[in-house]
């Protein structure tokens, strides 16, 4: 019997691992897993960005000099929150390293992007991001693109199932009922919630 507050949260322990161990790279890892897509999966949004570039289905691309497409997966830099520091990765310097959050773009309205991506607000969110001449604002560093359209299609819609899910659910991280989708994410990376 698995043990749970009596608000319906995790135990202790888990939420201690769930908040030392983000699960957003996880998540992404997880989404390309179920549908089927030949990507190189890891605990980091840097660790598998630089495993997909042995992949003759995956281009990384330049933010600076690419028109965002459904499908992109865009990752960006991001403040450590053990350092307190804002990453400062650019595209040109490889391998990649350091704090960054990807996101799956699932729609394009306009100047607006959506993506998708886990352990955004403790949850699987939807942020919108501002396009510019078709190009994504912020401190992207890197669009990593499917070149198989069905396989787009299918994470794409994955994403979009994990999201409906959790926003229907009303879960977050710590929602019991959460776990289980939770230990998934972890387990295509080789981590375990206990």
């Amino acid at each position: 019997i698995e043990a749970i507050d009596s608000s319906g949260n995790v135990t202790s322990e888990n939420a201690d691992f769930i908040s030392k161990t983000p699960w957003s790279a996880a998540f992404i890892s997880y989404v390309m897993k179920k549908a089927g897509v030949t990507f190189g999966s890891a605990a980091s949004h840097t660790q598998y960005l630089n495993n997909i570039k042995q992949y003759s289905n995956w281009k990384i691309l330049d933010p600076e000099e690419t028109q965002i497409q459904v499908g992109d997966l865009v990752v960006q830099n991001r403040t450590d929150d053990k350092t307190n520091i804002k990453n400062n990765q650019k595209f040109s310097v490889t391998p990649y390293n350091g704090a960054s959050h990807g996101d799956i773009i699932v729609e394009i309205s306009g100047n607006t992007a959506y993506g998708i991506g886990g352990n955004v607000n403790d949850t699987v969110y939807k942020s919108s991001f501002n396009l510019r001449g078709g190009k994504i604002v912020g401190d992207f560093f890197v669009v990593a693109r499917e070149s198989n359209q069905s396989d787009i299609d299918n994470y794409v819609r994955t994403a979009i199932a994990e999201y409906t899910l959790w926003n229907t659910s009303k879960w977050n991280e710590l929602t019991a009922n959460a776990k289980p989708k939770l230990s998934e994410y972890y387990s295509t990376v080789g981590l375990k919630l206990v």
